[in-house]
């Protein structure tokens, strides 16, 4: 009995015979090499869908969200020649990403904004196709996107905030961990306590010295101590409501703040500095 041979499967063994070699990238889509070049091969469309260009290997782009992985991108591939890494859009059939130092992994942030690694040196920078350069220069140890204008950075375990817009670090690197509260306001930890970094003044505006912080108003702060919270007001730089052990405290109204404490409510006044009414 003659066994049927697929369409697939002749298209594969047509490339056999055409190119040095050929490695699968996963479904109906092959790596092929021929001579000092490389090029990827769509066998469902039967034709290059990467022509051939000069390099080592070639691979899908993974995309990624924030800190987390996402799948591959079969739309834009990573080029290694050497010690450099690019990156082709099948889309505009170019690369879109000039080839840089860093033979590392590649991921997509955005539609134009490309992780690039150099992973011998443990650096990451950022590559915007928009702008046709490096916005975050290849040498933090992670970077992580916040927005498309803001990087978290990280170096030798310490986290900061790199603004491509102003092209400087908006956040200085000395943190533990930084997240971000407002377009200006980013909550620091350092050592396992918590404060609040403004830059807009370019300073802490609540110390780092609490062990869990939330946000309340603009410039009103509940902090917490072990089993005791208050009120730390940014404008005044000093707790407004004293550290009082209780559940929960919040702000209701302008210089009245609920207390809860036990199945009861109670209502702290910052005009008299005193407890004004408990109920339950």
């Amino acid at each position: 009995m003659t066994q049927r041979v697929s369409g697939n499967e002749q298209v594969r063994d047509r490339l056999k015979g055409e190119y040095d070699k050929i490695t699968p990238l996963g479904g109906t889509l092959y790596r092929v090499h021929k001579g000092s070049k490389v090029g990827v091969y769509s066998i469902t469309e039967d034709r290059l869908i990467v022509p051939m260009i000069e390099g080592d290997a070639i691979l899908p782009v993974t995309s990624i969200g924030g800190y987390w992985v996402g799948g591959k991108d079969n739309t834009v591939y990573q080029v290694y020649l050497g010690n450099k890494v690019g990156v082709f859009s099948t889309t505009e059939n170019r690369l879109v990403v000039p080839m840089i130092e860093g033979r590392g992994v590649v991921y997509r942030l955005t539609e134009t904004l490309y992780r690039i690694s150099q992973y011998l040196d443990d650096r990451y920078g950022v590559y915007s196709t928009t702008e046709n350069r490096l916005v975050v220069q290849v040498e933090w140890n992670h970077v992580y996107r916040i927005t498309d204008t803001l990087y978290e950075v990280r170096r030798d375990g310490k986290a900061g905030v790199l603004s491509t817009t102003e092209n400087r670090l908006i956040v200085p690197v000395e943190w533990d961990s930084i997240r971000r509260l407002t377009d200006t306001l980013y909550e620091v930890r350092k050592g396992g306590r918590y404060g609040v970094f403004s830059t807009t003044k370019n300073r802490l505006i609540v110390p780092v010295e609490w062990d869990s912080i939330r946000r309340l108003t603009r410039t009103l702060y509940r902090v917490r101590k072990g089993e005791q919270l208050g009120v730390f007001s940014a404008r005044k730089n000093q707790l407004i409501v004293p550290m009082m052990e209780c559940e929960d405290i919040d702000c209701p109204f302008p210089a009245l703040y609920l207390v809860y404490k036990g199945g009861k409510v109670g209502v702290y006044s910052t005009i008299t500095n005193q407890m004004i009414f408990w109920k339950g």
